[in-house]
């Protein structure tokens, strides 16, 4: 997605930004898809969290793979839908910015704007919903035990957090290209809101590690952890290559 934005915006200060409705689909198709599939990812982020909350022990027990699979069907269909649609109804209306917004006839614009609004609500309800429930079960049942109630203090401030940056980026941003949309400002006015709110709608698609790695000491923990074992692996892999090597006077990795 940042690459598509990071195009987009050398062909706006070129001056080469407009194009054809088919041209700039062809183009950024992938980035639709994307993009729209970034929305779900979020939302089934808030499920996951207060899933995890709600049912920890099948949550821990479920395979990760049929786990992800069903999660992510939904977000899957979505953006197909949406880069489907956009083929079915493409034209060579010239367009002043090409973004996964615009390239959307007005129509199916507008119905896929509010869909993301929807998107939105409903994950600021469970990213609330799921910090009120991590914050009272907390209160209650780590009153004696100040680890596990600093562990579960780090979710709560981390989940507010990812919460807050997502009202700021994605909410916000579809919210003000809806109003100027209601409003009926000049074409020109809504070609510039829906390219310059893509700038802080990408903010979701990062910021969640960002904000983990920030918060969360279990998370730089096992990272780091991570990163020492394929350390680990790498100088385990050279050693039996030196070994490897007196013994048969040729090369061989052991993995």
């Amino acid at each position: 997605m940042l690459v598509f934005e990071i195009y987009s915006g050398i062909r706006i200060f070129t001056k080469n930004s407009g194009m054809e409705r088919s041209r700039c689909l062809h183009i950024i198709f992938l980035h639709l898809f994307s993009s729209a599939m970034a929305k779900w990812l979020m939302l089934a982020t808030g499920i996951d969290r207060l899933i995890a909350i709600l049912r920890p022990i099948n949550h821990n027990f479920w395979s990760n793979t049929v786990y992800s699979i069903v999660i992510s069907l939904p977000g899957l269909l979505f953006a197909l839908a949406m880069v489907v649609i956009g083929f079915v109804t493409i034209d060579d209306e010239k367009l002043n910015f090409c973004n996964p917004v615009s390239v959307l006839i007005i129509n199916v614009r507008i119905i896929y704007r509010f869909i993301v609004i929807g998107i939105s609500i409903i994950t600021i309800i469970l990213y609330s919903l799921t910090f009120i429930i991590l914050f009272v079960h907390t209160k209650k049942s780590f009153k004696n035990d100040h680890l596990m109630f600093t562990i579960h203090k780090e979710m709560a401030i981390s989940l507010a957090l990812n919460a807050l940056f997502f009202v700021i980026s994605t909410f916000l941003g579809y919210l003000v290209m809806c109003l100027v949309q209601i409003f009926s400002f000049s074409r020109t006015t809504m070609d510039a809101f829906d390219a310059l709110m893509g700038l802080p709608i990408l903010i979701t698609s990062s910021c969640t590690y960002y904000l983990l790695f920030w918060r969360a000491h279990q998370y730089r923990a096992l990272f780091k952890r991570q990163l020492r074992c394929r350390n680990k692996l790498e100088d385990k892999n050279v050693k039996s290559t030196r070994l490897s090597h007196k013994k048969y006077g040729q090369t061989r990795v052991f993995i």
